[in-house]
């Protein structure tokens, strides 16, 4: 049985981390819709599911959240909370 989503509450605060052609670093971003995602961190990239994810997110009636960039694929297993700032 497939659900229709809820806008009854809303979505809690999400971090998205990923790779991304531009942006910060070593610094999550607060965004609070999907243009602020382009503005900082570039068009959706084919070779990356970041802003596919954060599109749908917003789609689905977030409404802010963090995004971390990471420049390098083989990172994803490397990242420790303690060397970003949230």
């Amino acid at each position: 049985m497939a659900c229709a989503p809820s806008r009854a509450w809303p979505l809690p605060r999400q971090t998205f981390v990923g790779w991304a052609p531009k942006g910060p670093k070593t610094k999550a971003v607060r965004i609070f819709n999907f243009s602020d995602y382009e503005r900082v961190y570039g068009e959706i990239q084919p070779t990356s599911y970041l802003g596919y994810s954060v599109k749908q997110y917003f789609e689905n009636g977030g409404s802010d959240a963090y995004v971390l960039r990471l420049t390098d694929s083989t990172a994803v297993g490397k990242v420790s909370a303690g060397s970003i700032d949230l």
